[in-house]
Parts: C-alpha cells; structure tokens; sequence
C-alpha cells in the first residue's frame, strides 16, 4: 500500500501527514454482496473453447475522514472541504466522485460519507483533495492517495485522519511591536519529522501568545491570537500551537518618539557651561522628559552636570590645560522609551589665555615701570573677582649672573606689579604665569638702555677775555642721580682752569691763553654719558705811544738830558692790570749793563722818564726804550731812541 501526500504551489512547501488508518479497503456497507450486481467467474472449457465470463460484482462503500481540530496550521486541520475520487471505481469503468464538507465548528470530528454509487470489486486509486472552503472551493490544501481493493464482503470502512502534527513551535527572534499597534507575531512549527509546516491567518485562536515577562509593555489580545503594544522598551512572549508552546522570546516594543537637543553640538572652553535644551515627540505628556548624562560618566575628565531639570541641563567641561582638546558626548536619553537618545558632541579646548600690559616697553637703567595681567577665556562659573584662579604668579626670566632687575607685587593686586630695570644694559622677560593653567604665560620684553643724557648751560658758550669767568650748569636726563664730574679735555694741560662747584655745576675761568677750549660734563650715574662745550678765549692787548707825538723814530736825546715818555694801552679787559714795565737794550737787544743806555724811570701807570748817559753809547748811540705791558707781557712797544752828545737844536714851526 501506497500512501502519497501533497500541496499545491501556492502554499508553503511543508505539509502535515494525512494518515489512512485501518485496513484502507472499501468495504461494502453491509454483510455479503450488501445488494450489489453479481457477475458469476466464468470456469475454464478444456480444449481451448471460449470461457464462460465471470459476473462483475459491486458494492456500496464509505469513507469516514476524522477531521481535526482546526487550527491556524497551514494543513489539513484548517480544511473546510474535500474531494473524494475513487479511480475508475464504477462498474463502467469511471471515476466515482463527490464532494463532502466539514462539519460546522472548529473541534475535531469523526464524519463518515457514503459513496454516491456502488464501487466495482478488486483494486482501484483512492484519492482525497482537501481545500481550505466550502464545497470544494478555494486553495487545494493537501491530498492523500493511496491504492484501495473494494471487498466483496468484510465489515471495515476507510478512515481518513486529518491533523497537524506540531511537535515544535518558535517565535522568530528580532520582531516588534509599536505602542497601539495590534498584531500577529511571525512564528515556526515543525511537525515530528522536524519539518515546517505552514501556517494560515484565515482562522484565529489555534495559536496563542501569552506575554510571560513585562506585561505593562504589551498584552494578548483577541483572545490570545494577537498582541498590542502598550508601552517601549520590550516584553517577553511564549507561543503554543496545539500543544506545543514556544521558548520566551524577547519582543521589542517601539514608538515613534524623537529626542532632539538644542544647540545640537558644542565648541566650549576649559570649565565653561553648556546651557542643553530637550525635546520629546511622540511620547505621553507626562512621560516626555528626558534623562541626561555623560558618555564615560561625569569626572574630572568628562565633566560634570549641573542645574538638572527634565528636559534642561548645564553641561560645565572638564578643566583641561596647555594645548589639549577633547570630544565629550553628553546623551539625552527618553524616559519613555530608553533606545531614543540625541547626542551632543560638544568640544572642549583649553583656551585660558595671559596677556601682560604692556607687552614690550624700553627702560633706562634702574628705571621703573607697571605692569598688569589679565586671564582670559576663563569660565563665566569662575567668580570675576576673588579667585585665585584669575590670578598670575610674576617672574623675571634668569640672564645668568646678570641683575635683571626687581619686581614688586602690589598688595592689593597680585595682576599688577612695579618692575625696575637692573643698572645695565641687557633684554629682560618678565613672565605673568596662570595659577589656573601654569603652562599659559603672558610676557612683557623690557629692553633696558641707558638713555640718560647731558646737557650743559650755556650752550653755545660765549666768547671770555682771559681770567673771565663762566659759571657752567650741567642737566642729567633719564635718571635720579644729576651728578656729573667736569673737564677740560682739550687742549691738555688746562684742566686747573674749571673747577666744581656742586654736583652739577661748575666754573670756567678763562686761562691767559687765546685758544678753544672744549669743556666735558660726564654724567657720574653712567660714565659713558658726557656732553662737551666749547669755549672760545680771545684776549689781544696793544700798546701805542702817545708821547712824545708826534714820535721821531729814532727819538734823539742829547746826553745827561731826559725823555718823558706816555703809552696806551688797547684790549685791556676791564678791571684788569694797565701798568706797563719799562726797560732799556740795545739797538739789538744787548743788556743794560751799567746803565750803559742810559735809565727810564716809571712815573706813573704808562709814563716814564728817559735820562740818558753822559757819553752816548757806542758805536751810534741807538738804544731802545720797551714799554712791556704788565698783563701781557707779549703785549710790548718799543721806542727807538738815539743818545747823541751836544744841544739838540731847537726848531720852532
């Protein structure tokens, strides 16, 4: 015996079994022929004549099919019709066919149909076509043939048995449901082969889900044939078709719920605030608040959160320092449904900054000067006064050995000090360091010259006479200490001819010299700084006769007689020497031995009296008379006088 079961295409490939209990024979429905036409066997006729034929006989049948209980398996459970063809099972040889229908309801049901007509005894193709409605109407669901010997006599009757067969069944992992939407969830059954078998919608309340875990989120309904969510995230569902009931499997329950954060992204510095701003669609009024953090966690490496509410936070970054910059997510997560989130993205840089005032200056030496610092870009959370964390820590950069110089912190300011420039000449850094961030320095470059500067009064000089006096005051720029020493330094040898007179002041007096005379006032704080004066001193004494006039070159005198003699002098600076010497050579210079030239005596400042020798003086009697000026001795006039014996004669014009 044959038994071949099938589906059309147009269901899935895995059908449940249709199983022919009994002996699958097709007994007549009563005892003997049960009234059926009987055809005698003909007997054999020896010698080759024609036999006698044997009588056909037939018989009534029936076919009990055992309807199972229906269910949602796509099979022969959920079958409402079938088709029953014996093949070629009448007494002309043709099919016997006829339609039978399920009886109402959905329990299973043991229903005998009787055949339509009398089937031919001996062997023949029973066959029974399932469909999923009525009278042999809509989708052929499954088929069973099997081959069939109609009996002539016997009490049993053919029985079909329709059922499933579900020995397993499984959700499928990874499915959801949306909050209010109701829905059939998507599930395996094999039947004891290991083999799917498929499942049909048309009918509901074989297959039932039960929510085992977390039953706020979503319900059975439909009598269990459906589930509707109720509230995110998931919930955990069993399936049992027949009597086979599924593994848990977690269910997602979604919604439509949108997070969004205003601003959407952040560029902030060191320790500054976030001000965060949600949003929640889609969810209850009274659910639509978020929860906030910090990817990592807050710490001093993330930061912190601050001034919590529902939907709003201030996000203050981390403390970072030097050049350093980092990313921090800071996530707005739903509290109605935990999978919907916005991240913030939010830069952190460290942007502390020192800026010193002003940032470079030019100072003489031991010259002062005040200097202030600012930090800036520093968190609005920092308090703007007080805090140590705006101030800066001062220091002068080291040359050396070198001085650099001196700083002073102002008690009242630690941004604000009072440098002074060492006594020399050098480029000093002076560094305002951040006490919040050590490694953000302002500077200030102080260039450190002398610049101080001598000046002396009066200046130009003005012409002296000899022994005039010039009272000298010299200035000392860009430093304290006005002292200053005093020289002649040209020409050598008149350094006695200037002379101090306090720290800055001093006297020139006019040497008996014609000449320039270049004065230096050298400033004592920095002997490299001087200053020169040039002092003109011109002074030119002359002497003129003026008697005897007109005056005879020579001036004869007879001997043993005298000469008055008168000069003048010219150039004499007032108040000075204007004597003048008298004194007697010869014509060529010779001495005055014994009086030999004769005597001149002084009788007044510029008069004189000439007494000449008794014998005039060899060889021609000449002589000179010098007058010599006593302030200037170079200042001279000399009288050419000739002693000649006899009277001189007296002539009258």
């Amino acid at each position: 015996m044959q038994i071949r079961t099938g589906m059309r295409s147009s269901w899935l490939a895995a059908a449940a079994a249709v199983l022919v209990t009994g002996l699958l024979a097709l007994l007549p429905s009563g005892c003997g022929s049960g009234g059926g036409v009987t055809n005698p066997t003909p007997s054999p006729i020896p010698g080759g004549a024609t036999p006698t034929p044997t009588p056909l006989r037939t018989a009534a049948f029936k076919v009990r099919i055992d309807w199972g209980a229906r269910s949602r398996v796509v099979g022969l459970s959920s079958a409402l019709s079938a088709r029953i063809t014996l093949e070629k099972g009448d007494a002309s040889g043709n099919d016997i066919s006829w339609v039978v229908n399920r009886p109402a309801g959905t329990a299973a049901v043991l229903q005998s149909y009787d055949s339509p007509r009398p089937a031919r005894v001996g062997q023949s193709i029973l066959t029974i076509r399932f469909y999923t409605a009525g009278d042999a109407s809509g989708e052929e669901i499954g088929r069973a043939e099997a081959s069939a010997s109609v009996l002539a006599d016997g009490s049993l009757t053919v029985t079909i048995s329709t059922y499933t067969g579900v020995q397993s069944i499984a959700l499928l992992p990874g499915q959801s449901v949306a909050v209010g939407e109701t829905k059939d969830l998507m599930f395996s059954a094999k039947n004891f082969n290991g083999q799917d078998v498929a499942i049909t919608n048309e009918l509901r309340g074989g297959a039932f889900f039960t929510v085992v875990a977390d039953p706020q989120n979503l319900e059975a309904v439909n009598g269990g044939s459906q589930v509707r969510g109720l509230h995110p995230i998931q919930a955990t569902v069993t399936v049992r078709v027949d009597t086979a009931t599924s593994a848990p499997v977690v269910v997602d329950v979604t919604s439509a719920t949108s997070v969004s954060v205003a601003p959407i992204t952040g560029d902030i510095g060191s320790e500054f605030p976030l001000p965060l701003t949600a949003t929640v669609l889609g969810a209850p009024t009274a659910e639509s608040d978020v929860v906030w953090s910090i990817q990592g966690g807050p710490s001093a490496l993330n930061g912190q959160l601050v001034s919590v509410a529902p939907n709003t936070v201030t996000y203050v970054a981390p403390k970072l320092t030097g050049v350093e910059s980092r990313t921090i997510n800071v996530i707005a997560t739903s509290k109605y449904n935990s999978t919907k989130t916005f991240t913030v993205p939010v830069k952190v840089s460290a942007t502390t900054l020192v800026e010193v005032t002003p940032p470079t200056t030019n100072l003489s030496w031991e010259q002062s000067i005040s200097l202030s610092a600012v930090v800036k870009n520093l968190s609005s959370r920092i308090p703007a006064t007080g805090d140590p964390r705006r101030d800066v820590k001062w220091e002068i950069v080291k040359d050396g050995t070198n001085p650099v110089g001196t700083l002073v912190v102002d008690s009242a300011d630690a941004n604000r000090i009072t440098y002074t420039a060492p006594k020399r000449e050098a480029t000093i850094t002076i560094q305002a360091i951040s006490n919040y961030d050590s490694t953000k320095i302002g500077t200030c470059t102080v260039t450190v010259l002398s610049t101080v500067g001598v000046t002396i009064t009066p200046s130009p000089a003005p012409t002296l006479q000899w022994e005039d006096t010039l009272n000298l005051t010299a200035a000392v720029s860009n430093t304290p200490n006005q002292g200053v020493t005093w020289s002649v330094v040209s020409p050598a040898g008149f350094g006695s001819t200037i002379a101090s007179t306090g720290a800055s002041t001093a006297r020139f007096t006019a040497p008996k010299v014609n000449g320039t005379y270049v004065v230096r006032a050298t400033s004592v704080y920095d002997t490299r700084k001087f200053t020169d004066l040039s002092i003109t001193v011109s002074t030119t004494i002359g002497v003129g006769v003026t008697a005897p006039s007109p005056l005879p070159d020579p001036q004869k005198v007879s001997i043993n007689r005298t000469q008055s003699f008168g000069v003048g002098l010219t150039g004499l600076p007032t108040g000075r020497d204007g004597t003048v010497s008298w004194t007697i050579t010869g014509p060529n210079g010779e001495p005055n031995t014994g009086n030999i030239y004769g005597r001149i005596t002084s009788t007044g400042a510029t008069t004189a009296t000439y007494t000449a020798p008794g014998t005039p003086p060899a060889p021609s009697g000449l002589l000179r008379v010098i007058a010599t000026s006593n302030y200037d001795t170079s200042a001279t006039r000399t009288i050419n006088v000739q002693v000649v014996a006899g009277s001189l004669g007296i002539g009258i014009n």
